[in-house]
């Protein structure tokens, strides 16, 4: 089977437990929404490698990243998941170029074909022109957009987003969400946006999973939820 599989069971010691099941097909984008509090955090841990499940399995095609059971348990850093993290993580002593460029050269790209292909990627998000600007003097869908071309530049074979608009104002966000849901359909792999705002599920989502105290209540298409 491709796509990313994933049964999440983890059990955190202040007694919340997190019980998650969903396949995310390749060139399909998963939207997980829920309030504050439902386990948005901790799936996205497990998913990434920096949680290990307590009981269930996570596999990208035929590739298992974790399975208690079985004895396996892949570090984030080898899982090839590019992550677009909420407060975007840029580095702020780096230029754009360079943090762009940061994931090819942790996996061992040479500088010169890092910086290379990190251009060719802020060329996409359209910050060809902003390569040299470090995070304090970008915009913050500016660097919403940098930490997308970060994530994208490995080439990793699934995209998971992390409340990626919620740091933006609501003017900005409008505009960068157009702009995602774009470089989203580009991307071939399987691509999961963890959000608490339902207008961005359902922009960018093809199926959305609502997500509540740590369970699936709903399931479906936008169209499907809103009725």
């Amino acid at each position: 089977m491709s796509g990313l599989s994933a049964k999440v069971s983890v059990h955190h010691p202040d007694g919340f437990q997190l019980g998650v099941e969903l396949h995310v097909p390749d060139g399909r984008t998963v939207a997980v929404v829920g309030p504050s509090g439902a386990g948005k955090t901790t799936l996205v841990d497990a998913i990434a490698g920096a949680l290990p499940l307590d009981d269930g399995r996570i596999a990208v095609g035929s590739r298992v990243l974790d399975d208690p059971g079985a004895g396996v348990f892949v570090e984030p850093e080898d899982r090839n998941i590019g992550v677009v993290f909420q407060d975007h993580a840029l580095f702020p002593h780096l230029d754009a170029r360079e943090n762009v460029a940061f994931g090819l050269r942790a996996r061992g790209v040479r500088h010169a074909a890092a910086l290379a292909t990190a251009d060719e990627w802020l060329s996409r998000v359209g910050l060809g022109d902003q390569e040299t600007k470090r995070p304090s003097e970008l915009s913050g869908g500016q660097r919403q957009r940098v930490a997308l071309a970060r994530a994208l530049a490995p080439e990793p074979e699934v995209l998971l987003l992390d409340e990626p608009l919620s740091s933006l104002d609501v003017r900005t966000r409008s505009a960068v969400r157009r702009v995602l849901a774009e470089h989203l359909a580009a991307f071939t792999g399987p691509r999961i946006v963890i959000t608490h705002d339902p207008a961005e599920a359902f922009m960018l989502g093809d199926e959305i999973h609502v997500l509540e105290h740590g369970a699936i209540t709903q399931s479906g298409t936008a169209d499907e939820i809103r009725l």
